[in-house]
C-alpha cells in the first residue's frame, strides 16, 4: 500500500510497504552451496554472455584482481620459505668453511665473515619475496639470487681452502 505524507507532492509515492513478498524460487541456498570458482564462472558468464551488467562487471574484475594478488602472495611466501630453508644449509656450510679458512683469526672475525654475507642473503630473500608478491616471477630471481650468492661465496672460499 502506498502512503503519502503531508506536504509531499500530490501523486508521488513516498513510501511503499509490501507484506510477505518473497521470490518464487529463493536463489540463496544454491549460492551458499556453490564454490567460489563456480560463482566467478557464473558472474563472468553473466557479464560476457547474458545481460550486460556494468556494476557486476566491475565487481568481477575487482574480484579477479584480488584473487590474482592473493595467489601471487601465496606463491611468493612459499618460495620464500624454500629459499630460507636452503639458505640455512648454505649458511652453516659458509660458517664451517670460514672457520677452517680463518682458523687462527679471532672468533669475532670468523663470525663477521660468515654473518655479513648471510645477512645480505636474507635481505635479498626478503626483498625478493616482496617483489614476487607484487609483480610475480620477477622477484623469484632476487629471492633465490641471495641464496645463490651465499652459496657462490661458500664455494669460492672452499676452493681457496682446498688449495692449501
Amino acid at each position: 500500500t502506498g502512503t503519502g505524507n503531508e506536504g509531499d507532492t500530490p501523486g508521488v509515492l513516498s513510501a511503499l510497504s509490501l507484506q510477505g513478498l518473497r521470490p518464487s524460487s529463493d536463489p540463496l541456498p544454491d549460492l551458499l552451496r556453490a564454490t567460489p570458482e563456480s560463482l566467478r564462472t557464473q558472474a563472468s558468464f553473466r557479464v560476457t554472455e547474458a545481460k550486460p551488467d556494468a556494476p557486476l562487471a566491475r565487481q568481477v574484475a575487482h574480484l579477479q584482481r584480488e584473487v590474482d594478488e592473493t595467489r601471487r602472495e601465496v606463491r611468493a611466501k612459499q618460495h620464500e620459505r624454500v629459499a630460507v630453508s636452503l639458505s640455512c644449509a648454505v649458511m652453516v656450510m659458509l660458517g664451517a668453511v670460514m672457520g677452517m679458512r680463518l682458523g687462527t683469526a679471532p672468533p669475532l672475525t670468523v663470525y663477521l665473515w660468515s654473518f655479513l654475507p648471510a645477512l645480505a642473503g636474507e635481505v635479498a630473500i626478503a626483498g625478493g619475496q616482496t617483489v614476487a608478491a607484487k609483480m610475480g616471477g620477477l622477484g623469484l630471481g632476487l629471492l633465490y639470487g641471495g641464496v645463490a650468492a651465499v652459496a657462490a661465496l661458500t664455494l669460492v672460499n672452499y676452493r681457496l681452502l682446498t688449495r692449501h
